[in-house]
């Protein structure tokens, strides 16, 4: 009796703590759109304000993050303008929003050159300014966020993040990956090495074949990004490219004809998530080497091969996840477009190759 009492009382303060969460950030997203409608664009120096969570997961989230990012890419670099982004509330910061925040802010830059010119307010959360710091956000804009006690003893949430960004694998890649060398399952590394050698590589010949379309800026170098993290036996990564996304990109690599059967073959729920899909099941590039044009579906199949790892592909307005833990697969299509490629996935590592 007494034990079931003690879990009704326990779900009774999930459910409680569930309810107070969802209206304490109800309450912060109605504040952020409170300050955001008054904020007007003119040729004039501004002050941008951060939502209190950056997420590109969650149909809410999703929506103020793009939203911040799209006011950021307009007065930066279509109106051409001196930026403040206040960063007070900013709270929670998921990797895929981390990443299109470095590559927005960075590609913006890489445009303007010295004409860039964007100032930060820290978070009141000194966690957030320190991840800011370590993965390189506040070097972009020259200004630097971490708190004094977290830079004397970084904290364990945020000391273990890598940062690389490039035109091409290179050194700061291969770097990314150091604290992972003999503990990940051979077969699985060489895989996701593989893949991602390929994603990236695939990037730099579709994704910047056209105009973006999201600004007026466009970007000389066939850049992507990247964030890697090895924490609790966990390997986590997100690459990121800011091109024209998998759907634009599909129809320019492959005949009309033999992409048209494979979407009709292909239940979703939104023409950019179909597209995910129908990368997925493509076999070889247009180029016809069968060296290439596996990057994305190795990349999900290697994942899914292991039992504990997690995928997710953004592209424009499309996601497609896959928990291993769960065995699931869940999609999605947003109304909101990323006007770009987001690839985030964690698989354990081990203390030696053989995942003992």
């Amino acid at each position: 009796m007494r034990s079931s009492l003690q879990k009704r009382d326990k779900r009774s303060r999930r459910i409680q703590n569930k309810r107070w969460l969802r209206k304490r950030n109800s309450r912060r997203n109605a504040s952020w759109k409170r300050r955001i409608a008054t904020w007007q664009q003119d040729t004039g120096h501004r002050t941008l304000p951060c939502p209190f969570a950056l997420n590109i997961s969650s149909k809410n989230n999703r929506r103020y993050t793009l939203r911040f990012l799209g006011k950021f890419r307009q007065h930066v670099l279509d109106v051409r303008k001196p930026l403040t982004v206040d960063l007070t509330e900013l709270t929670y910061l998921m990797p895929g929003a981390a990443l299109l925040l470095i590559a927005e802010f960075d590609r913006a830059k890489q445009i303007l050159g010295n004409d860039f010119k964007v100032q930060l307010i820290k978070s009141k959360t000194a966690r957030i300014n320190a991840v800011l710091d370590q993965i390189g956000f506040s070097d972009i804009c020259d200004t630097k966020l971490g708190s004094e006690e977290l830079d004397e003893a970084p904290d364990e949430l945020v000391r273990h993040w890598r940062f690389a960004t490039g035109t091409r694998i290179n050194d700061q890649t291969e770097r990314a990956f150091v604290d992972i060398q003999g503990r990940i399952a051979p077969a699985l590394q060489e895989g996701m090495w593989v893949g991602i050698s390929e994603a990236i590589g695939n990037s730099a010949l579709h994704a910047y074949l056209e105009p973006r379309g999201a600004d007026s800026g466009r970007m000389g170098a066939k850049r992507w990004w990247m964030l890697s993290q090895v924490r609790d036996g966990v390997l986590g990564v997100t690459v990121a490219d800011l091109g024209i996304g998998i759907p634009r990109s599909l129809p320019l690599k492959w005949p009309r004809s033999g992409l048209t059967k494979i979407l009709d073959g292909i239940a979703g729920k939104g023409p950019d998530e179909r597209s995910i899909r129908a990368a997925l099941e493509v076999g070889a590039t247009s180029t016809g080497q069968k060296h290439r044009g596996k990057g994305l579906p190795q990349i999900w199949r290697e994942i899914r091969s292991e039992p504990e790892a997690q995928i997710s592909i953004y592209s424009n307005k499309g996601a497609l996840h896959w928990n291993g833990k769960r065995n699931s697969e869940q999609s999605n299509e947003f109304q909101d477009n990323i006007f770009g490629t987001v690839i985030s996935w964690t698989v354990p590592v081990y203390e030696n190759a053989d995942g003992e």
